[in-house]
């Protein structure tokens, strides 16, 4: 039998975008359940995983004792068995077994387990599907603001397969391209926005006296990067995002050296920088919602195909420095909200 609460099964902050996933998806479901039904656990083991296997094909098979921190190389180590063996996975090379995990020992299986951002991503559902295996003879799945990641023809049939199996309850995307694809393998489907359009109601950030600045926003490796942005009066603050991933001496000192950079572990801190900014100009995906969503004008510089998000909001920051109808937006979120809120009454 299931317990009648809700479980929220989010990604590690590994980077900050995640987190402002996190924030928005728990504001929408405070909305809809009391606080006191929703309970949430991380799912850090599967973020170890995705870093280990980031930083293996960014180094192309190289042994990372000079890339990554003495302590997070033995718990990856640990987790994955290799015990000194070159760290270089294939997505079928996972087996993070020797790990202890609340998820799978909790006594009353949620009503609800809610899933969120670009887990539909292959990498990522192949790791979360066996943990929520268990659970879900009892549980009805939520897919809140969803993705996939590159959407080749091994992600769909994968992501095809396993939803085949969940039977989602609900299914919201976060844009077309995901709902044309899994649509019709969830009871109900809806094609929504990204949670983290939903800051702006949970959070309204400390206003700074000097306003006069851009943002540029980018990972470690790539922190000089300028795109070439006219800054008349203004001055330039350069912002990390996937800073916990890749933490070392060398890149702190690094880090600190340089003038006006800026990285925190606290999701607020972001928001606060880029709400007050003249500009936002980003390689990240999440840096760009975050400003849109504050009415900061923003530019992407990536070519992710998850940046499709954009478009259910009716912006192209990718062709050039763009705003959102604040109307719209708020429409956007109320008839989401309203769908939710109905289809949940059902039950």
């Amino acid at each position: 039998m299931h317990a009648k609460y809700v479980l929220y099964y989010k990604l590690w902050w590994n980077n900050i975008g995640n987190a402002f996933i996190d924030l928005g998806t728990l504001y929408i479901l405070r909305k809809i359940f009391s606080k006191e039904s929703i309970h949430s656990l991380s799912g850090f083991y599967v973020d170890l995983i995705r870093m280990q296997h980031d930083l293996t094909r960014i180094s192309r098979r190289k042994r990372i004792a000079t890339v990554f921190p003495v302590t997070i190389r033995n718990i990856l180590k640990k987790i994955s068995k290799l015990k000194g063996k070159e760290l270089y996975l294939s997505y079928n090379y996972i087996s993070p077994r020797n790990t202890f995990e609340i998820l799978e020992e909790i006594k009353n299986a949620p009503m609800y387990i809610v899933l969120a951002g670009a887990i539909l991503d292959k990498f990522i559902l192949q790791i979360i599907y066996p943990r929520i295996k268990n659970l879900l003879r009892h549980s009805h799945v939520i897919l809140l603001g969803v993705s996939g990641s590159s959407y080749s023809d091994p992600e769909i049939n994968y992501a095809t397969k396993v939803l085949k199996e969940i039977k989602p309850y609900i299914l919201i995307s976060r844009d077309k391209l995901t709902y044309d694809y899994f649509s019709n393998l969830a009871e109900y489907s809806y094609n929504g926005i990204d949670s983290s359009f939903y800051l702006p109601d949970l959070y309204k950030p400390l206003k700074l006296a000097n306003t006069k600045y851009v943002v540029i926003v980018s990972d470690i490796g790539e922190e000089n990067r300028e795109f070439y942005i006219k800054c008349k009066d203004c001055k330039k603050i350069y912002s990390i995002h996937s800073l916990k991933a890749h933490l070392s001496y060398d890149i702190i000192k690094k880090l600190l050296l340089k003038k006006n950079m800026f990285f925190s572990d606290n999701p607020y801190d972001y928001i606060t920088l880029y709400s007050n900014a003249k500009e936002v100009h980003s390689l990240r995906i999440h840096a760009c919602v975050v400003a849109l969503a504050y009415g900061t004008p923003c530019r992407y510089y990536g070519s992710e195909l998850r940046a499709k998000l954009f478009e259910n909001i009716g912006a192209n920051p990718s062709k050039e420095l763009t705003t959102v109808n604040h109307s719209y937006l708020k429409k956007l979120k109320e008839n989401q909200l309203r769908f939710l809120k109905e289809v949940i009454s059902r039950r």
